[in-house]
């Protein structure tokens, strides 16, 4: 009887590990959503990159550069504005989007999407600078920032 038990308990415990992991829950960091209070794309030769940046104050965002940006007249003393640059792109086409922020203890996690024209697609042949921003609640400095951003082709 007694193995019986420890037979259903541990079929249970296997059961309930695997659902949370088709569930696409994450077990390997404690992290709380950031709500998203405001979105910006476009593309800005002033933000190099690759890169992600989180600007707490309006030096901060002027130091980057960012006329486009610059314009959109942020309230830092209770925003902080969180910014995903591509770099240089070498023709239209490519956008990034973030779809998501979350905070840890100490880690910034960023995720988005990164798309790319399909390899057979007519496009511009201009030098483009994609970015994505977002204005969030203030953030704590000192975050280490982890991007988690997908690649996608665009039209497949």
């Amino acid at each position: 009887m007694g193995l019986r038990i420890l037979s259903v308990t541990l079929l249970t415990l296997t059961l309930g590990l695997l659902a949370a992991c088709e569930s696409g829950q994450s077990m390997t960091y404690n992290t709380q959503p950031v709500p998203i209070l405001a979105s910006h794309e476009g593309s800005d030769a002033n933000l190099a990159g690759p890169d992600v940046y989180v600007v707490n104050s309006a030096e901060q965002l002027a130091a980057l550069g960012s006329q486009d940006l610059a314009g959109k007249n942020i309230d830092f003393s209770n925003r902080s504005l969180v910014i995903v640059t591509l770099g240089q792109r070498p023709t239209a086409g490519y956008a990034v989007r973030i779809t998501g922020v979350q905070v840890g203890s100490d880690t910034l996690y960023v995720q988005g999407v990164e798309t790319r024209p399909a390899g057979d697609a007519i496009t511009a042949q201009v030098i483009t600078h994609p970015y994505a921003a977002v204005e969030v609640p203030k953030l704590p400095t000192g975050l280490t920032v982890q991007p988690e951003i997908e690649e996608v082709t665009s039209g497949r």
